[in-house]
């Protein structure tokens, strides 16, 4: 996951946003579970904190956030509005018309576990730095997909923004599809980063909430590999894949 964890997303990224990377997304965010690493055991003190408020880098965040809202285009909502709805095999058209949730049924168990792994620890992490997301911070946040109001008392972890829970699960999914498709990385890669870019045109997340989301993929990742039955679970994936390439398209 090292490579991954060293490409942060420039703050002004969107003026150069190339046409809406079109796809539909099925299925719906990840529940946390606990299949291959339990969030207790794990130290997030490799999880940089967020920026605070009033800082510059806070005052970069929202005013970012300002700047795409002002920009977006309707073809970009409508992408923003798919990741929403995320789903295993939204990343097909970066992988090959085969990568399908009917013709990998085991991928599709270990890595909704997996992904299941990475909410659980999002939602641990979402808890420690308890940073309210750009349209309850700041009013002029209009965003494009459906939120909630703030709850009274105590906001559950939903409503927090750091990190991106979203990015989390999109840099878990990209790193270990890569595993098994080595010859898909790179395009893995391009996926997963505009994939979580669409948490800022969505106006739901900070460009920072997105690199900590990156960075708690990549410490989800190592301790899930960490695991004897995850690791053989993978394998497991590999022959299947295998055998799903294989097949006639």
């Amino acid at each position: 996951m090292k490579a991954l964890g060293t490409l942060a997303l420039p703050l002004l990224l969107l003026a150069a946003w190339p046409p809406a990377f079109a796809q539909s997304a099925r299925g719906r965010y990840p529940e946390a579970t606990r299949n291959y690493v339990d969030p207790a055991t794990l130290d997030l003190s490799e999880l940089p904190a967020p920026p605070q408020p009033g800082s510059l880098a806070a005052d970069t965040d929202l005013e970012t956030i300002l700047q795409i809202q002002a920009w977006r285009t309707e073809a970009e909502v409508a992408w923003a509005r798919a990741v929403d709805q995320l789903d295993i095999f939204g990343a097909g058209a970066a992988v090959g018309p085969w990568f399908t949730r009917e013709a990998l049924p085991r991928c599709a168990q270990v890595l909704g576990e997996a992904l299941g792994d990475g909410e659980s620890l999002n939602k641990a992490a979402k808890l420690k730095f308890r940073r309210l997301r750009p349209p309850y911070f700041d009013a002029r946040v209009k965003p494009c997909v459906k939120i909630l109001p703030v709850p009274p008392g105590e906001p559950p972890a939903g409503f927090y923004s750091y990190p991106s829970g979203h990015s989390t699960s999109i840099f878990i999914l990209a790193e270990l599809v890569s595993d098994l498709i080595p010859d898909r990385r790179e395009a893995m890669r391009e996926w997963a980063h505009k994939a979580a870019w669409s948490r800022m045109l969505a106006g739901v997340h900070f460009p920072s909430d997105d690199v900590g989301g990156m960075r708690l993929a990549a410490i989800a990742v190592k301790a899930m590999k960490a695991n004897p039955a995850f690791r053989e679970a993978l394998a497991a994936c590999a022959d299947e894949i295998r055998r799903a390439r294989s097949l006639p398209q």
